[in-house]
């Protein structure tokens, strides 16, 4: 059986949560305690930090005027030329995929070249389990 989540109790979820933090969390990564500083003042950076932020700043100014094609092909992932390693159509339990998602042969074929497929006319799930 599919349950449905309304999108608004997840937004609102969300946005309560992060509402209730201020500029400085406290958490655990890996079972360390970290504490985020908060915002950076700029006078205590180093010569690198600086070098850093003043490129990549003028990367997303850059960026943010380029076609899709034009930003894919400058910023290219060197894995995304890169074979698989496997084969995706030899997955465990493929018919049972194919059939609950009505994968075309062109879904297939996708699949096979990237390893994942986008099913745009599929009605998204609330979750991976369903």
């Amino acid at each position: 059986m599919k349950t449905r989540v309304n999108r608004w109790w997840v937004m609102a979820g969300v946005g309560a949560a992060v509402g209730c933090t201020d500029a400085t969390s406290t958490g655990s990564v890996s079972g360390q305690d970290v504490t985020s500083p908060g915002p950076v003042d700029p006078g205590t950076l180093t010569q690198d930090e600086k070098a850093f932020r003043t490129k990549f700043a003028a990367v997303l100014a850059e960026s943010g005027t380029m076609t899709p094609e034009k930003l894919a092909s400058t910023y290219a992932s060197p894995a995304s030329n890169a074979p698989l390693g496997y084969d995706p159509l030899a997955a465990a339990h493929l018919d049972e995929i194919t059939t609950n998602f009505a994968l075309t042969e062109a879904d297939r074929q996708k699949l096979a070249t990237n390893g994942f497929v986008v099913l745009a006319r599929q009605e998204p799930t609330p979750t991976m389990v369903f």
